[in-house]
């Protein structure tokens, strides 16, 4: 791996089976064909952004992978409505959309019970 980014880039030599299974799908799979957005792997072949953070758990990477281009590929979505599930998605990460959800889910349980 090297260094320059919050988590290091893994080299595709350095790759271990599951790893590099995982690389050629997303390297080579059908994201990486026609127009991109952003840039999939840097001059030297590394992943970039969450793509490389797949492999530091290459069963759940595969698993994100297969989802993601599922949504992109596989369905009838927009899209103006796959941009409004990525917004959807950053903000249920913030803690202030975290809490306004469990405040509503607090009297659903409450119910429930």
């Amino acid at each position: 791996m090297t260094s320059g980014a919050r988590l290091p880039k893994f080299e595709p030599t350095a790759l271990d089976a599951e790893q590099r299974s995982l690389y050629d799908a997303i390297a080579g799979g059908r994201r990486a064909q026609g127009p991109q957005l952003f840039r999939l792997a840097d001059a030297d072949g590394r992943l970039e952004g969450p793509f490389n953070a797949f492999l530091l758990q290459p069963r759940l990477g595969s698993a994100l992978q297969a989802l993601g281009a599922s949504v992109r590929y596989d369905t009838g979505l927009d899209d103006r409505c796959r941009a409004g599930l990525v917004s959807h998605g950053r903000a249920a990460r913030q803690p202030s959309y975290l809490k306004s959800v469990m405040k509503l889910l607090v009297p659903v349980k409450s119910a429930l019970q």
